[in-house]
C-alpha cells in the first residue's frame, strides 16, 4: 500500500459508500472487529478532509469505536465481496471473530487495523460524534422507515488522516 493524499480521491463518494461498502474497523493489535458500513459521507469539516459514518447503538464495533481514538475503512476490491458481506452479516455479540470468520487478514497503519487486501484504506481520528434526535427528523416517514425499533444511530465525523492505495 502506497498513501496518496485525501485531495487525490478520484472515486465517486456515492459508488465508494453506497456500492463498495466499507469496512470499518477498530481496536488494537490485541482485539479488533469490523463492520460493514453503507450510511455515509465524505468531504470536508473544519477545513479537513473528513468521513462521517452511522452506527446504531446494538452494534458490538461501536464500542471499539468508543473506546478508540482512530479507525479506518476499508474498500475492498469486488473479488473480496463475500468479505465485505461477512463484516455485515456476522456479529460480535455471538464472541465471532470477524476477520477470521470473514477469511480476512488484519493489517495495521500506526496501531489501527483495517482490511489486508483492500484497494483503499482511510485511516480516521475522530473529531466528534452524537446520537441521532428523533424530535429533529423532518419527516416522520423517514422515521418510521429507517427507525421501526428506534435505535437512532451515533454519527462519528472522523479526520481521513491517510489515504492508502494499492
Amino acid at each position: 500500500m502506497k498513501e496518496i493524499n485525501a485531495k487525490e480521491i478520484t472515486v465517486n463518494p456515492f459508488k465508494l459508500l453506497n456500492e463498495t461498502w466499507g469496512v470499518l474497523a477498530a481496536g488494537d493489535e490485541n482485539k479488533a472487529t469490523g463492520m460493514t458500513v453503507s450510511w455515509g459521507a465524505v468531504g470536508m469539516f473544519w477545513e479537513k478532509p473528513a468521513v462521517t459514518v452511522y452506527i446504531r447503538p446494538q452494534r458490538f464495533t461501536k464500542t471499539f469505536i468508543d473506546d478508540s481514538e482512530r479507525f479506518s475503512l476499508s474498500f475492498l476490491p469486488d473479488s473480496m465481496r463475500k468479505v465485505s458481506t461477512s463484516f455485515g452479516s456476522l456479529s460480535g455479540n455471538d464472541g465471532v471473530n470477524k476477520f477470521d470468520a470473514a477469511g480476512a487478514e488484519k493489517a495495521f497503519e500506526d496501531g489501527v487495523p483495517y482490511v489486508d487486501g483492500a484497494d483503499m484504506v482511510f485511516i480516521c481520528k475522530k473529531l466528534i460524534s452524537g446520537e441521532f434526535d428523533p424530535a429533529r427528523i423532518y419527516d416522520p416517514a423517514d422515521d418510521a422507515a429507517n427507525y421501526p425499533d428506534k435505535d437512532y444511530h451515533t454519527y462519528y465525523i472522523a479526520e481521513i488522516e491517510k489515504v492508502l492505495v494499492k
